[in-house]
């Protein structure tokens, strides 16, 4: 499987997880209020309330949006090893921007440090998977 390949089905995978996440543990959201039309995803969010881990609720999503963007950068641009860096860098401060906006009040949201240590989590992880392949 080529490099690029793989970098598409970790983008793909990672967004779709991280969504699949954010529609289950925050029904109160706008966007899980319209999946939480659907049976199903309605069961499975009064299911998993109970779940209090606000890794699961809050963080983990964030760190496979960043993970996601960063191989999808690499997946586009297939770079070299500074390259690698450079997506994976870029995947980061686009996290800490978001959060930066929201601490400002420019966007609704909590401006939490911990999302900001998620998206270097997932820049770091992006380095050491496209690393391997040099």
């Amino acid at each position: 499987m080529s490099y690029r390949v793989k970098n598409i089905l970790f983008c793909v995978s990672a967004l779709i997880l991280g969504a699949a996440m954010y529609i289950i543990f925050r029904p109160k959201a706008v966007v899980s209020m319209f999946f939480g039309k659907i049976c199903w995803v309605s069961d499975l969010q009064i299911l998993l309330q109970s779940v209090s881990a606000d890794c699961l609720r809050y963080y983990l999503s964030d760190l496979l949006w960043a993970f996601s963007l960063s191989c999808g950068l690499q997946a586009i641009f297939v770079p070299d090893q500074h390259g690698i860096v450079i997506c994976a860098g870029t995947a980061a401060v686009c996290g800490v921007f978001w959060e930066l906006l929201q601490l400002f009040g420019m966007v609704q949201g909590t401006g939490d440090w911990v999302d900001v240590v998620m998206y270097f989590f997932a820049a770091i992880a992006s380095i050491l998977i496209n690393q391997r392949r040099q």
